[in-house]
């Protein structure tokens, strides 16, 4: 955990998911990622509301995870005592 900060990981989430109602395709997987990031969504917001904070970990759609983000800031009832920060690791595909 950083500074004290439990992590909350999309695939931690997603991966019980699958094993509970199994694999499929792309489509089916693409589900299970929204359901998976929607419970992230809600274990942050209610860190927040108890007056902890988290680590949450995953891949954030740009353009479609921001809003989630806010609307779990705002419901936990404060957007001035929290602070978001984002860290975006990239790859060359060619090194991987």
């Amino acid at each position: 955990a950083l500074s004290g900060l439990e992590t909350i990981a999309k695939d931690d989430l997603k991966e019980a998911l699958f094993a509970r109602l199994g694999t499929g395709d792309a489509a089916w997987s693409r589900q299970l990622s929204d359901a998976a990031f929607a419970g992230v969504f809600a274990q942050a917001a209610a860190r927040l509301r108890s007056g902890t904070g988290a680590l949450i970990e995953g891949n954030f759609r740009a353009g479609e995870h921001e809003r989630m983000l806010l609307e779990a800031c705002r419901s936990a009832g404060g957007a001035p005592a929290v602070r978001i920060a984002q860290l975006l690791c990239r790859v060359d595909e060619a090194r991987r």
